[in-house]
């Protein structure tokens, strides 16, 4: 932990649930958004790598439990199908990031509270007058250790 390329960091995931079962975190976010970029599920599944079968499991199971659309679907033919995000799918992927930045914004300050350099003394790391310089951190959750 001396090692002055150590940086101590905090993480946090954000998901919501209806009645204990996931419905909308971060997977689910890039689908939408990924759909909203390609106006494609398939397109989506391919770029994050998933089933297109399992792609449309999400999105339905989504709307079951969440009870609105999120995904308008255009049935393929010739020129094949399309999709497009509901005006609730677009409210929810704002909110779901507002709730995403504030919550990170209160974690960082939490961490840098609790994590500041002289409360690490309190771990067992050096703590004479020469390690605990003041230093200047720009708001964010990295901090280096000494």
């Amino acid at each position: 932990m001396s090692d002055p390329a150590f940086r101590l960091q905090v993480r946090s995931k954000i998901w919501l649930e209806v009645d204990g079962e996931p419905v909308f975190g971060r997977g689910r976010e890039e689908l939408l958004r990924l759909i909203q970029n390609g106006n494609s599920i398939n397109a989506a599944a391919k770029a994050m790598g998933i089933p297109y079968r399992k792609a449309w499991t999400y999105i339905d199971a989504m709307e079951k439990r969440l009870g609105l659309p999120l995904v308008n679907r255009q049935k393929g033919g010739v020129g094949g199908g399309a999709s497009s995000l509901t005006p609730q799918a677009m409210q929810m992927l704002d909110k779901f990031n507002a709730l995403q930045q504030g919550m990170q914004g209160i974690i960082d300050d939490k961490f840098h509270e609790l994590f500041s350099l002289p409360s690490l003394c309190d771990f067992g790391i050096a703590c004479e007058p020469r390690n605990l310089k003041r230093r200047t951190m720009s708001r964010g959750s990295r901090m280096p250790l000494p």
